[in-house]
């Protein structure tokens, strides 16, 4: 199934040439070496030069900052103050 998913994760970063990283969030991604590291591989042997990294945010807050990026609103300060923030409800 990594595998599987893997392919899958290839194929949206090949359809999207501003697509370049995956982030890599969960408890499968986090605990299990073995999972993390066939998913990897697969990524990796489709688009060589993808990213492919742990999240520092939870998957909703990482789509508030795309929205801000997106917009050309992100800057230092909203940055910090989402993570300031985040600290409240993510402990």
């Amino acid at each position: 199934n990594m595998e599987r998913l893997g392919l899958l994760a290839a194929q949206m970063l090949i359809k999207d040439e501003k697509a370049h990283r995956i982030g890599l969030y969960g408890g499968v991604f986090e605990h299990n070496p073995f999972a993390r590291d066939l998913f990897m591989n697969t990524v990796l042997s489709q688009v060589p030069d993808a990213l492919l990294c742990p999240v520092v945010f939870p998957p909703e807050l990482g789509a508030v900052i795309h929205l801000f990026r997106k917009e050309s609103l992100l800057n230092a300060q909203v940055l910090e103050n989402i993570k300031s923030t985040s600290k409240e409800i993510y402990p």
